[in-house]
């Protein structure tokens, strides 16, 4: 963004400090919505300039939770994993369990033993008697990995069958989740030209969207996720630049990698970030908040 003069602000948000959720159901700790004591008018640059997200949240958790086990010799029971964050032993300890109970419910008294492949980061799951096949399946062919665990248990959409009494996943255990989320706000995320490719199914598939930024999930579960913009120049640019829009209410709200679009769920935790805004002269005098931790100088961007 280049040749634009205005006022300068800073916004440090929490959502702790929200005094109301933008959604019924929906925790204000988790999709907070903040309310400005005099409106924004005449936005013309705008950017993240920092965040701070606890790793509180789960990757298995009540939406993606369970798949269906099918014996060969026996019959199909619905796995519901408990909710929660895991290791590679302790994915592979629960497996164990829950697979063993679920031939007894089949009809059969099959014993089932997961392990973790160190060197290949594969589960390994072995049958260590009887005849015939097992199958994991994950929801349909072109499932996405949604509504069951299968990313980050490492196996393919569909059914997974055993070979000889054996099924190892054909793909890497990714058991601590997407790598990113994004921070979102259905506010500000429709004026600024922040777009994601063709493909995101979920996310838009390349339309403009609430997001608004990219965030690594740089630490493990119970960590602090953490993250600056490097750039102290570089601004989205306002698509609607008309000084007599105003802003008196935004919402904000994360959302984990690119296949979902409901705000995360901290588990009773809270979110903090920073924004810098950049408004026309013309309005800068009436964008005053002293609710949300502000400062304010005039800059050249």
């Amino acid at each position: 963004m280049a040749n634009i003069e205005g006022e300068y602000y800073e916004y440090a948000f929490d959502s702790s400090d929200a005094q109301a959720s933008n959604a019924a159901n929906t925790s204000s700790k988790d999709w907070p919505l903040f309310t400005f004591s005099q409106p924004i008018i005449g936005l013309v640059g705008f950017k993240v300039m920092e965040l701070q997200v606890p790793f509180s949240y789960y990757i298995i958790n009540t939406t993606n939770n369970t798949f269906t086990f099918t014996e060969s010799a026996g019959g199909t029971t619905t796995i519901t994993v408990p909710v929660g964050n895991y290791s590679a032993l302790s994915i592979s300890t629960t497996l164990t369990s829950l697979l063993t109970a679920a031939s007894v419910t089949n009809g059969n008294s099959f014993v089932y033993t997961t392990s973790y492949d160190s060197s290949a980061a594969k589960l390994l799951i072995t049958r260590t008697a009887g005849s015939g096949t097992f199958t994991l399946t994950f929801g349909a062919t072109d499932d996405l990995g949604i509504t069951n665990p299968r990313l980050w248990l490492g196996f393919n959409a569909g059914a997974n069958t055993s070979t000889l009494g054996n099924l190892q996943a054909p793909n890497t255990i990714d058991i601590t989740g997407p790598i990113f989320l994004y921070l979102n706000s259905s506010v500000f995320g429709r004026l600024v030209d922040f777009t994601l490719p063709i493909g995101v199914s979920k996310l838009g598939n390349g339309s403009v969207g609430p997001q608004i930024a990219k965030i690594p999930v740089n630490t493990n579960p119970n960590g602090l996720i953490s993250w600056a913009d490097q750039s102290v120049v570089r601004y989205f640019e306002s698509i609607n630049q008309n000084v007599n829009t105003n802003i008196t209410q935004a919402d904000f709200y994360l959302t984990l990698g690119s296949s979902t679009v409901k705000p995360l769920a901290l588990n009773g935790q809270s979110f903090s970030f920073r924004l810098a805004l950049v408004v026309n002269e013309i309005g800068a005098a009436n964008i005053i908040n002293r609710q949300v931790g502000q400062t304010n100088k005039r800059i050249r961007v």
